[in-house]
């Protein structure tokens, strides 16, 4: 089934619309005689990597090393060159 909705109306109802489309119904908003067509797309599923992807906690363990001078205000030399 096709659904045309007018933009104003569809700003209203916007969520009721998406929920149809991701049902698999046709979803068109026009937009000053325009219309444009509400496709859902699976790119949110494509988005979660899978396990095997993911990099496990403590990868980089013992390999990256942070100075106890990291947090420290830096050299007014340093800021000379922003002013």
């Amino acid at each position: 089934m096709t659904i045309i909705v007018p933009i104003k109306e569809a700003e209203g109802q916007l969520a009721q619309l998406v929920n149809r489309a991701r049902e698999g119904e046709e979803v068109l908003i026009t937009v000053d005689g325009e219309t444009i067509r509400l496709v859902p797309t699976h790119e949110s599923a494509q988005a979660e990597q899978p396990k095997e992807w993911r990099r496990p906690l403590g990868l980089f363990k013992d390999r990256i090393i942070i100075r106890d001078d990291c947090f420290d205000p830096l050299p007014k030399e340093f800021w000379g060159v922003f002013e």
